[in-house]
Parts: structure tokens; sequence; C-alpha cells
């Protein structure tokens, strides 16, 4: 309905930060790993929306912080990348809902921590981005099921860690916001569209910060970023991207409503031109 709630359950994961969650649409459950309390943790668990259940394996990825985990809709697993362990981690986990499996991609990313990743429904791709060993980094690498592709392309975001990054649907692009450089804290907006990266301009946006979460809500067609902070103070502002959506204008000849509609192929992008067709049914 809209609003928050506490939920109870008899069990659930100690208190930690610095953890990773992803939600896995086939078996209905979050994912949670990882973390830090007073130490670094290793231990996986699962929300059913009622209750936490901390899963027992036979092998999972050792303590750490500051990974980034995303669901694989192509394998139906959810993929854990780096993190801050014992060093920084370049390891590939892979969780099947029942256990962990260290993959052996043929290329992968240097370890690293607090990056973003975000799986692209339309190329079928996991998308990461940035993070930090230890200085701020400014690579693109896909998950295509097996191994790590490190694409180049002629634009890219500055190095980056701490950014938010989600993959809106309705607009085939990952959107991606803000982050810190080790010097200050950017609010700039960035989308990959599979091939490139375009910075979106845009009059209004929330102020520069980090560690901001940012998801995409299907059911609204819209970005939402919640939080953050900066050197000074932590931000609890919600900002929304909406995509564009049709709607009717006028009355139209003998009484049709006239409509616009998108021309195919071609997709609405923030800060840029669209071409549409105003139909008269």
């Amino acid at each position: 309905n809209g609003s928050w709630s506490v939920a109870a359950p008899a069990t659930a994961p100690q208190g930690r930060r610095n953890h990773s969650l992803a939600f896995n649409p086939v078996s209905g459950k979050v994912v949670l790993f990882g973390g830090f309390r007073s130490t670094r943790l290793n231990d996986t668990w699962e929300w059913d929306g009622v209750s936490w259940t901390q899963k027992t394996t036979t092998s999972a990825p050792s303590a750490r912080e500051g990974h980034a985990m995303a669901f694989d809709a192509t394998r139906g697993t959810v993929i854990l990348f780096g993190g801050l362990a014992a060093s920084l981690s370049a390891e590939t986990w892979e969780w099947n809902g029942v256990n962990w499996q260290q993959m052996s991609p043929s290329s992968s990313p240097v370890g690293r921590s607090q990056h973003t990743m975000a799986f692209d429904a339309t190329r079928q791709r996991i998308v990461l981005f940035g993070g930090s060993n230890p200085g701020a980094l400014g690579d693109t690498w896909e998950w295509d099921g097996s191994t790590w592709i490190a694409r180049f392309s002629a634009h890219s975001p500055s190095p980056r860690m701490d950014q938010g990054m989600t993959f809106d649907v309705a607009r085939d692009r990952c959107v991606m916001f803000g982050g810190y450089d080790g010097q200050q804290h950017s609010n700039d907006t960035w989308e990959w569209d599979g091939q490139d990266w375009s910075l979106i301009p845009s009059s209004i946006a929330p102020s520069p910060r980090g560690t901001q979460c940012v998801t995409y809500d299907e059911q609204r067609q819209q970005v939402v970023l919640f939080g953050g902070g900066n050197i000074s103070q932590y931000l609890g502002e919600t900002w929304l991207v909406a995509s564009a959506g049709t709607a009717a204008f006028g009355a139209g000849c003998g009484n049709h409503p006239l409509g616009l509609e998108r021309v195919a192929g071609v997709r609405p992008l923030l800060g840029q031109p669209c071409t549409a067709r105003i139909t008269n049914s």
C-alpha cells in the first residue's frame, strides 16, 4: 500500500552493513550474503516474504564486504563479484538456490569493492561498472553467463565508487547515478545501451552523493533512488525517473481523440529528442 512496515521474523541475520541483496524471481526469494559487523561475514540467508532462513552450504565465498550481486535471468542464478575479503577479491561466484559455485571465467575484472552491477534484460548480460581498487575505477564489464567481457566505448563515466545503478526495462538502458571518486561526490546521470555510455543532461537532479540505493519499479515504470550521503551529511530523499508514456490530446477531427504514438524502434531518452507520430483514431 506504499507504506513501510517492520517485519518481525523469529529468525534473522545479525545487523550488518556493506552486505549485498538480490531478488531471485525463480525461487521468489531475496538472497543476502556477507557484510560487516565488527568483522567480515560470509553467511547466506534467504527471505521468503515472511521469514529469513540461513542456508547451509558445502562451499561459499570467503567473508567479505562491499561486494555486488545481481540475478542472471538467463541462467536463473545469482552472480556475486568482488568485495573486500582478506584482500580485494576478483572472484565470481554463482548461487543456484542450494549452493555456491566459484566460476572460472577466461577473463575477469581486477579485484574491487564498492562497484555496482545490474542485469540487462534485453541483452541478457550483467553489467558491472567502477568500484575501488583502492582508487576509483572507471571500467565497464559484462557477464555473459560464462565469462566477463571488457567493454570499451566512445564515452564513459569518470572513475567512481559507491554509485547506484539499475536497468530501466521500459527504455532498455542501465541507468547509473552519482558516486565518489575519492575526492568528491558527483550527481551526474549516465545510461548504458549495450554499446556506449551517454551523459543525460538534467536541470533537476539529486545533489551529489554516494552509497545511495537505486532500483527499478516495473509496475510504475520508474527508476527509484533513495538516500545516500556525502562528506557532510546523510540524505533521506526519494527521487524518481519516470519513463515516457502515451496520452490523448484534444478531441481531434469528428470527436475522435488524437493519440501520440511512439515510432517503432525509437525510444524516448532523457535529455534527447524523440520522434513520435500523431494519430487521429
